[in-house]
């Protein structure tokens, strides 16, 4: 798997984030974790897996591609 076939869901000060890995700005930005993991969702439809990260950065959880 190629690290541009990953979303990562990562804090930032003015809330959580949605980004592709290798890319340099974040897809969106929400104000919750959990709205942020359900709109990742058509991520793991299209093919990627989401890594899912703690507030310190660490991973939380790693969600397999759906395809």
């Amino acid at each position: 798997m190629n690290s541009n076939e990953r979303t990562h869901i990562i804090k930032r000060r003015t809330g959580w984030a949605i980004k592709k890995e290798g890319s340099l700005r974040a897809t969106k930005i929400y104000d919750t974790k959990e709205i942020a993991i359900k709109n990742a969702q058509s991520e793991r439809q299209a093919g990627r897996d989401v890594v899912i990260h703690k507030e310190d950065g660490s991973i939380q959880k790693w969600e397999k591609a759906l395809k």
